[in-house]
């Protein structure tokens, strides 16, 4: 099975996304139509790039990121908020941007389900794309205040193939130094993972 199927299209992903649709249809069928759209767009763009780590547009991973949101907010409602800010100098660069396939939509993934998922409170996951006052670097942040991690402990774990991160990591070192990630996190006190986009040609 390609890590598209195992990844990004699960069957309890797909199974529960239909069900939501098939709901709103009753409830209100306009928004069931776009919502349907969302995933069929979802679908096409995992189905074009099949395997995690590709080099692709940031525009492109952004829209796909989208599709996500719309998607979760419609299983979770308030439960899944996702904002995302661009600075105007990181908008002007952002044609240039490429990523690893799939990662936006990943972190954020990850986000919900390890970070704010079961707090008793509904939080957000923020994502803030912008340069670097000092580099100029092109930097995309994404962070929540969940329950947060120790990234020793995390990092250890990822060294296997089965871990999400193990993915993500795998696909940075893929892009062959054109992506760097940090990752900050406390337990208790949310998680922050920075990915920055260094121009080489």
């Amino acid at each position: 099975m390609s890590d598209m199927f195992s990844g990004q299209l699960t069957t309890h992903f797909t199974l529960n996304t239909l069900g939501g649709v098939q709901y709103l249809i009753r409830k209100d069928p306009e928004t069931a139509s776009e919502r349907l759209q969302d995933f069929i767009d979802y679908m096409k763009y995992s189905v074009s790039y099949p395997v995690l780590g590709r080099m692709v547009s940031y525009e492109g991973e952004k829209e796909y990121l989208e599709y996500y949101r719309n998607l979760m907010e419609m299983r979770f409602g308030e439960h899944f908020r996702l904002e995302i800010t661009e600075s105007k100098e990181a908008k002007r660069l952002s044609a240039d941007v490429t990523l690893p396939a799939f990662i936006l939509q990943r972190l954020v993934e990850n986000a919900f389900y390890h970070g704010i998922r079961d707090m008793e409170e509904a939080s957000v996951i923020k994502m803030d794309v912008y340069t670097d006052p000092e580099d100029g670097l092109f930097c995309i942040r994404i962070e929540d205040k969940g329950k947060g991690m120790d990234v020793e402990e995390v990092m250890a774990r990822a060294a296997t193939s089965e871990s999400s991160l193990f993915k993500i990591r795998e696909a940075i070192e893929k892009s062959e130094g054109k992506i760097s990630m940090d990752i900050k996190s406390t337990p208790g006190a949310g998680c922050s993972v920075l990915l920055r986009y260094h121009r080489i040609s």
